[in-house]
């Protein structure tokens, strides 16, 4: 359980996320959130193995030059098989949000993948963190406001900013 959102403005893109852990212990903050570098990283609700599994990937991974919806299906499909090689198993239960390269996409269970031009959230607070960012307020607001009202979300807040290129 967690939120997590997203914004994207002309010169940057500002990804958002709680820490709420609801298994084990929690010593490090960025569980669900990450900045692989200046223009890649994503936030997910789930599983903290997809979020694990996924950054590990990343690291040796590249989204193709288009970047667009069918360079990320192709990679979560790459990741898939990665999963499948690593563990033997793959059912994502899952939902990221990824920034590459000044563009914003949601895979929702590694099944639907949406381009993001403006503001998006996800996960157990996506309602209220939506609402939030519907009516003006900041990103780390909306993760606040989520964090206020669902017993499912919960500060620290982590926030990553990324650069648009021109």
């Amino acid at each position: 359980m967690s939120v997590c959102s997203v914004k994207k403005f002309k010169n940057k893109i500002v990804l958002c996320a709680d820490s709420i852990m609801v298994s084990g212990i929690n010593k490090d903050l960025t569980t669900k959130i990450f900045k692989v570098n200046n223009l890649f990283g994503f936030a997910m609700s789930g599983l903290g193995r997809d979020a694990q599994l996924f950054y590990s990937f990343t690291k040796t991974n590249m989204i193709a030059p288009k970047n667009d919806i069918d360079d990320i299906y192709d990679y979560l499909i790459k990741y898939s098989d990665y999963v499948k090689e690593k563990t033997g198993i793959w059912n994502c239960e899952s939902s990221f949000i990824i920034v590459n390269n000044g563009k914003v996409f949601t895979s929702l269970k590694n099944v639907e993948v949406f381009e993001i031009d403006d503001f998006y959230a996800i996960g157990a607070g996506q309602d209220f963190a939506l609402a939030a960012l519907k009516l003006g307020h900041t990103v780390e607001e909306s993760i606040n406001v989520a964090c206020d009202l669902s017993h499912y979300c919960s500060v620290p807040i982590i926030t990553f900013e990324f650069k648009i290129e021109k």
